[in-house]
C-alpha cells in the first residue's frame, strides 16, 4: 500500500506541475495582451503628437513675430520629445514581448 500512496504523490505533484507551468503560460500570455495594448496606445498618441505639430505648421505661416516664433519652437520641440518618449516605451515593451515569446518558446 505504501507503494501506490508513494506513486499517488508523484502522480498528483507531476499534474500539479504541469497545472502551474499553464496558469504561467496564461499569464505571460496576457502579458503580451497588455503590451501590445500599450503599444497601440502609444502610437496612438504619437499620432495626436503629428498632428498637433501638423496643426502648429499650418497655422505658423502669418506668425512673424520673434517672441510668437520662439513659443512656436518651444512648442514643437516639446512634442518631438514627447514623442521620442513614446518611441522609447515601445522599445521597452517589444523587448519585453520577445523576453516573454522566448520563455514561452513561441
Amino acid at each position: 500500500m505504501n507503494k501506490k500512496g508513494k506513486h499517488h504523490t508523484k502522480d498528483n505533484s507531476s499534474l500539479e506541475d504541469g497545472v502551474t507551468k499553464k496558469v504561467l503560460d496564461l499569464y505571460l500570455l496576457q502579458e503580451i495582451e497588455n503590451s501590445n495594448s500599450i503599444i497601440k496606445l502609444l502610437n496612438t498618441q504619437i499620432e495626436f503628437c503629428k498632428l498637433q505639430k501638423n496643426h502648429l505648421l499650418r497655422n505658423s505661416y502669418n506668425c512673424f513675430q520673434m517672441k510668437k516664433n520662439k513659443k512656436l519652437k518651444k512648442e514643437l520641440e516639446e512634442l518631438d520629445e514627447k514623442i521620442l518618449k513614446y518611441y522609447e516605451e515601445i522599445r521597452k515593451q517589444v523587448t519585453m514581448i520577445d523576453e516573454i515569446q522566448q520563455t514561452l518558446d513561441l
